[in-house]
């Protein structure tokens, strides 16, 4: 809402985050994921920004403690969010927060994927 306030058209958003490789891949995606979702970029157009940052991003993988045979990146997430906006199964418009906050935590079924 502030950010389609005509006073705020020249600002920008400062976004800080650690040098540690997960917070930083956190990081970029969730800038990422607000350039695809509010500002209707592309996920190549969001990766952009971000695929000659170095160092590098280290890939999302599962929480488990064994070797990890897959690798998904950044910009994975970001095609699959675009794909899912186009499919109809993201729309920020309907998005319930509430709901999805309570049913994460774990005593309501610790349900954290969003489809």
């Amino acid at each position: 809402k502030l950010m389609s306030d005509p006073q705020y058209n020249s600002s920008r958003i400062y976004h800080y985050t650690s040098l540690d490789p997960a917070k930083r891949a956190n990081s970029a995606f969730l800038m990422g994921a607000f350039m695809v979702i509010i500002l209707k970029k592309s996920a190549d157009e969001a990766w952009a920004k971000f695929k000659d940052l170095q160092p590098g991003f280290k890939p999302f993988r599962d929480a488990t403690f064994g070797e990890c045979t897959y690798k998904c990146t950044i910009l994975d997430c970001l095609r699959g969010l675009e794909y899912a906006i186009k499919l109809g199964w993201f729309d920020i418009e309907n998005f319930n927060l509430r709901d999805y906050e309570f049913y994460e935590r774990v005593e309501n079924g610790d349900f954290n994927w969003v489809l």
